[in-house]
């Protein structure tokens, strides 16, 4: 994104420009998914999830997520299950991965680049999770995969619902 100066540069049009760059449809997409279940869990838990979809670098495990809502571990499970919304783990791989399809979009950022980016201390953590949820390794999630087919196989993998497609469905790449 680029404002050249005196003549894009008006505050709103800046703050606009800001503001797109800084929006994640694909990890707003999955947290309006996640709300409902989010309403059953205390306020600092659903606020430290939000901001985990938001930041996902800035945790890298079940205690980074504890820490920020300053809940024990264990109650922190309690209350994500209590909601149905599975294992603190399974959302903080489901943030990553929401969040690296974006930076896969974009053929400037390697797979690498886009490891570090999320938060993985190697990309081969991030090549692991993409198959485990997408079948297919994340340099092929860049041509084979549309944002809709992948939140659908985030959200199936986490168990938020089936989405349109049956448990026992496997979702098989276009041509």
């Amino acid at each position: 994104h680029v404002v050249l100066h005196r003549f894009d540069d008006s505050r709103e049009h800046l703050q606009m420009t800001i503001a797109r760059v800084r929006a994640n449809p694909p990890s707003e997409r999955i947290l309006a998914l996640l709300a409902p279940a989010l309403r059953q869990v205390p306020l600092n838990l659903a606020r430290a999830v939000r901001d985990m979809f938001e930041r996902p670098h800035r945790y890298g495990s079940v205690l980074d997520l504890a820490m920020t809502t300053g809940l024990p571990p264990m109650s922190v499970y309690r209350y994500l299950g209590s909601a149905n919304l599975g294992s603190p783990k399974k959302l903080l791989v489901a943030a990553k991965l929401t969040r690296s399809l974006t930076y896969l979009r974009d053929p400037g950022y390697s797979v690498h680049d886009v490891a570090i980016k999320v938060g993985y201390k190697h990309p081969r953590i991030l090549t692991a999770h993409a198959i485990e949820v997408f079948e297919i390794t994340p340099s092929r999630v860049r041509s084979r995969l549309t944002e809709d087919d992948a939140i659908a196989l985030i959200v199936r993998w986490i168990d938020l619902g089936d989405n349109g497609m049956k448990s026992n469905q496997r979702w098989v790449p276009g041509p």
